[in-house]
């Protein structure tokens, strides 16, 4: 496990609640735990190691678990992945299918 950094401060569903995702929805936790494996992934391609993990209030409901942080300049990453899980699990149509078809 890599030393903690007191630049990652971000979590995925910290910037989802920045994103006004509502917590509280239905598929929350699928687009998040999707979103989440994307970034790790992302960030262990590039770093060679798992992101920083610290045990942190959970987003929704009570009590604590692991969580990965990512510094401020992973952000856009981080966005981009949870709306690929949206766009996955059917939150948001495929924006390859409007522009194709003009769905909306």
């Amino acid at each position: 496990m890599n030393a903690p950094d007191d630049r990652c401060t971000l979590t995925v569903g910290g910037v989802m609640l920045d994103m006004g995702r509502d917590p509280d929805g239905d598929i929350w936790d699928r687009v998040a735990w999707y979103a989440g494996a994307m970034v790790r992934d992302r960030w262990q391609a590039a770093h060679d190691e798992r992101p920083v993990v610290r045990l942190t209030k959970k987003t929704r409901g009570n009590g604590t678990h692991d969580k990965a942080h990512y510094p401020e300049e992973w952000r856009e990453v981080i966005i981009a992945s949870v709306e690929a899980a949206e766009v996955v699990y059917g939150v948001v149509p495929d924006p390859r299918q409007v522009s194709m078809f003009g769905v909306s």
